[in-house]
């Protein structure tokens, strides 16, 4: 048992890893500033040139940060809007299985159709505020 922080080396490169939810929250959340500029892999950062959102440091990390919260924001993370939306189209799309369960009489579904309707519908209903019926 090696803890919830350990190091892993990659040739002579140390790589410190994180396993446990609360470290890593403290790590990156609260002191988050502490770990810009942290080394990159080759195979990360040579497709973009550094410019990549996961491989970015410095001036464009931030810029990439701030983008992509204030777009979160506006879909309505922290806000519980997302999954209040995802619990509408299960229960909306439960409803359904259970009137076909009614007017079928069967009890047997296949529910790879259902699957697919429904995250289609989840991220429709997220992105454009429209839902498919089925």
């Amino acid at each position: 048992n090696y803890g919830p922080v350990f190091t892993i080396w990659l040739g002579p490169i140390p790589t410190v890893h994180i396993a446990d939810l609360d470290v890593a929250r403290d790590a990156m959340i609260k002191h988050g500033a502490n770990y810009v500029d942290r080394w990159v892999p080759l195979l990360v950062d040579c497709p973009r040139n550094g410019m990549g959102f996961i491989a970015s440091n410095g001036k464009m990390w931030q810029d990439h940060r701030r983008f992509s919260l204030h777009t979160l924001r506006n879909f309505g993370l922290g806000r519980n809007i997302i999954e209040e939306r995802i619990m509408e189209e299960f229960n909306l799309k439960f409803k359904a299985v259970d009137v076909q369960i009614k007017e079928t009489g069967s009890n047997v579904v296949d529910p790879l159709p259902l699957i697919e309707v429904l995250v289609g519908s989840i991220i429709n209903r997220i992105l454009f505020s429209e839902r498919f019926d089925t």
